[in-house]
């Protein structure tokens, strides 16, 4: 079942003209995330983050209408949903800390 937001699908296929648009753009790899919702939306900073940085390196971010980052939010929980049960049946996620810490 599909939620609706103002009357549309929540998610929607893209052509394979969208598609081939999209990736057009550059997508540099993040693992650091800032994320804030307040005027005018929700904004989303990627960026990068390892052992021989001091602190982070942001390459782009993105501000969404909050009806569009339940949108987001809706897309993400259907796609990732399978991916989270795969990893946490792996226990490479789970509700408690490792007891090596993570490393």
């Amino acid at each position: 079942m599909s939620d609706f937001i103002e009357g549309q699908p929540a998610r929607a296929d893209a052509s394979t003209d969208e598609i081939i648009e999209a990736y057009r753009v550059p997508a540099p790899g993040a693992n650091k995330f800032i994320i804030n919702l307040g005027r005018p939306g929700l904004r989303i900073a990627f960026g990068e983050m390892h052992d021989q940085l001091e602190k982070p390196v942001f390459h782009s971010g993105v501000t969404l209408h909050p009806l569009d980052a339940i949108r987001l939010y809706k897309i993400l929980q259907e796609m990732l949903e399978p991916i989270e049960r795969n990893f946490r049946e792996q226990g490479v996620i789970s509700s408690e800390p490792s007891e090596d810490g993570g490393h």
